[in-house]
């Protein structure tokens, strides 16, 4: 589960230039992160994360059962064996109730309530609707097409990606880099660098607490399916 959460920051705006950037009105804080969490585009990620959620999350529930039988000092070795082979028969029932969780989870909802316990947390209103504006810009949208040539480039030719940026830096305008400067430079940007590793702590322990209790549930599920085909054997 805790793989379910790793999400990026694309963000949403337009530009114009950095005089309509800083016109933007004062920022209200459902606004800015409606904002935030439109310019993520996590209708279209958000699936393919719960489905490695899912595996990830069979595979933990799996693994439990596994331990809990190895650790078992009450079992001898052929109850063990048995055990054993019984939760890799369940492992695809595991896999299926999982996925069916993970599937049933409203992820606009999800999204709102992640927001509120980890960004509203520590960036005001306009911090956030900062953010939107720069990462959702169609220079940082131009930013990130960039990066993923010299990540390819670097692959293919072996060269650093700090030795080729000198060669896309031509891609961009003065204002684009203007652009670009202005929002390194700001007090939002400092303040991600300040507190941008508790939000991530924040984000990632509200998933674990959201869906955790759910997991476990299936857990003690399959553990008792376990123990009752474990003594029919017996």
């Amino acid at each position: 589960m805790h793989k379910l959460l790793k999400v990026g920051i694309f963000l949403f705006s337009s530009l114009t230039c950095v005089a309509s950037h800083a016109e933007t009105p004062a920022a209200d804080m459902d606004q800015a992160s409606k904002n935030y969490v439109k310019a993520l585009d996590l209708g279209k990620n958000w699936p393919t994360m719960i489905e490695d959620a899912s595996v990830s999350g069979a595979e933990i529930v799996k693994n439990s059962a596994l331990e809990g039988i190895d650790e078992n000092l009450t079992m001898t070795d052929d109850q063990r064996r048995k055990a054993r082979v019984l939760v890799v028969e369940m492992a695809p029932q595991i896999s299926e109730e999982i996925r069916n969780f993970q599937r049933s989870i409203v992820i606009p909802t999800l999204v709102n309530e992640m927001m509120e316990a980890s960004y509203q947390k520590y960036y005001s209103a306009q911090e956030i609707q900062d953010m939107a504006d720069f990462y959702g810009s169609p220079t940082f949208q131009k930013r990130r097409i960039v990066n993923d040539e010299i990540a390819a480039e670097s692959k293919r030719s072996g060269a650093s990606p700090d030795s080729l940026e000198a060669q896309y830096a031509a891609r961009f305008t003065p204002q684009e880099k203007q652009f670009m400067d202005d929002f390194v430079n700001s007090a939002t940007a400092k303040k991600m660098q300040q507190v941008g590793a508790k939000v991530d702590a924040a984000m990632r322990k509200f998933l674990q607490q959201r869906i955790m209790s759910d997991v476990q549930t299936i857990v003690n599920k399959y553990g008792k399916i376990l123990a009752d085909r474990i003594r029919e054997q017996q």
